[in-house]
């Protein structure tokens, strides 16, 4: 049989196999995301913990009131952004699944074997995007992670120099 001759079948015999595949791999993508997001609000939840926890010792127990320090504004500054790049992150996070409405408008009349083509290479576009996403979300988390450190770290500094301001 010449090429010609040859069916898409025949040709492509991997296309029913690759078919398979499909769902399991945007669950797996869509797994990851969400890692990913719990992630960013697990890190928002402990940097408030730890804003609120050191404000409240300080101005509680130690009774000190002393707010006017570069250290106490740059971490609250750190908490702000921090803040706002996990808000962001979500706001702005798209997981790319298969458009029923695609599928109703271009693929219903395709042959079965056509179907699944088309079908994979859909499947693969959204799962680039959503790799792409879930990497980004990595990204962010990392820039939080450090953000909290340096919030911390002002947050003691301020806790330190508060400590050596006597009281009136």
């Amino acid at each position: 049989m010449t090429e010609e001759e040859l069916s898409n079948e025949q040709r492509w015999p991997g296309v029913g196999v690759a078919f398979t595949l499909i769902q399991p791999s945007y669950a797996q993508v869509v797994q990851r995301i969400d890692a990913q997001e719990a992630r960013i609000r697990a890190i928002m939840t402990f940097a408030t913990t730890g804003t609120f926890a050191v404000l409240a010792f300080l101005t509680g127990p130690l009774n000190r009131r002393d707010f006017v320090s570069w250290w106490f504004f740059v971490g609250v500054a750190v908490y702000v952004v921090l803040m706002v790049l996990g808000v962001a992150s979500a706001a702005f996070t798209e997981t790319r699944l298969l458009d029923p409405n695609k599928v109703y408008d271009t693929m219903l009349g395709l042959s079965e074997w056509e179907f699944k083509q088309v079908a994979i290479a859909l499947a693969g576009d959204d799962f680039s995007a959503n790799r792409n996403t879930a990497a980004r979300l990595g990204l962010v988390f990392l820039a939080m992670a450090i953000l909290m450190a340096l919030e911390m770290a002002c947050l003691i500094g301020w806790s330190v120099q508060a400590s050596t301001v006597p009281l009136p």
